[in-house]
């Protein structure tokens, strides 16, 4: 999706966690991700088109492998 097609129509997310300062959207994706895929992926085109970083993880690894999406986390803060 274009963005000029988004200043035509008002979009609205509601992102899992924003970072502000970073422009850092962190997305917790669960099993309803798999049917809504394309959806996304526009989404994640149009928000880093407005300048924000995505970083997604699977609410599976954030129970169970907790330290490697800290890891990650503290990578795209630092990096920004």
């Amino acid at each position: 999706m274009e963005f000029q097609l988004l200043k035509e129509q008002k979009k609205f997310f509601i992102a899992d966690f924003f970072h502000s300062q970073r422009k850092l959207i962190v997305e917790l994706d669960g099993g309803i991700q798999n049917h809504k895929k394309e959806y996304d992926l526009d989404r994640t085109d149009i928000l880093e088109e407005l300048g924000f970083s995505i970083i997604r993880f699977s609410n599976e690894d954030v129970l169970s492998n907790w330290s490697a999406v800290e890891q990650k986390l503290l990578i795209a803060i630092n990096n920004e």
